[in-house]
């Protein structure tokens, strides 16, 4: 061991381990603990007051057409996947509010050449991606509205009545 030449004797390294009420306000690690619930609480605040519209009714319809389905075929139907989204989709996200605060603390969006763009897209860059994307978009609205004709017309009568 290593000699202290002031005091004569060995000298170790010693790990004081203690917990104190200080800690809870001088630690960085209750610092983050902290602002966890600060953002739960203020979410509660915010979300908890107001559910979605008609929450209730959607998510009734929602379950029994997944029951239905369920019942009906051993695999997930168009029916089965549509229903699932809408209860899914049934977010307090989808509120004003919710989209509001999802636009304040949304991470950047990408750019090609111009950093501002990653924060700020005017209307008329908006409408240029809109219109190339459109074509595509009508494609896949097509397709999706024929699949959903060819699944119902092989679809039993017994489950026609929870539609």
């Amino acid at each position: 061991m290593a000699s202290n030449p002031s005091s004569g004797g060995e000298s170790f390294v010693v790990d004081k381990q203690g917990w104190e009420w200080s800690h809870l306000w001088k630690k960085e690690d209750w610092l983050a603990i902290w602002l966890g619930f600060i953002i739960l609480i203020v979410g509660l605040i915010v979300f908890l007051p107001r559910p979605p519209a008609n929450l209730e009714n959607n998510l009734a319809k929602a379950d029994a057409i997944l029951k239905a389905e369920d019942a009906r075929a051993p695999f997930h139907t168009i029916e089965w996947h549509q229903a699932n989204s809408t209860k899914s989709g049934l977010r307090a996200t989808g509120e004003p509010h919710g989209k509001t605060l999802a636009t304040w603390l949304s991470r950047p969006a990408r750019w090609a050449s111009n950093p501002i763009q990653a924060l700020y897209l005017s209307e008329s860059q908006a409408a240029e991606i809109r219109e190339g994307a459109a074509a595509a978009h009508a494609q896949a609205k097509e397709r999706t509205a024929e699949a959903v004709v060819f699944e119902r017309k092989f679809k039993p009568a017994a489950c026609s009545d929870v539609l």
